[in-house]
């Protein structure tokens, strides 16, 4: 496999990582604490690729 360039790993280091590990049997604190990190990750993903998408006309 071939190495990630500098601007790859820099856009990946933007992306947070998840610390609650809870699922869906877990209580619903555990488990809404995880989904709103989810969530936090998604979006911050969506505006990365909206900053560095081509734009449209």
């Amino acid at each position: 496999m071939a190495e990630w360039d500098d601007n790859t790993k820099a856009q990946v280091k933007k992306i947070p990582l998840l610390t609650e590990n809870a699922g869906p049997r877990d209580p619903k604190e555990k488990w809404d604490a995880r989904l709103k990190q989810l969530l936090g990750g998604v979006y911050i993903v969506n505006s990365i690729n909206r900053i560095n998408s081509p734009k449209r006309l």
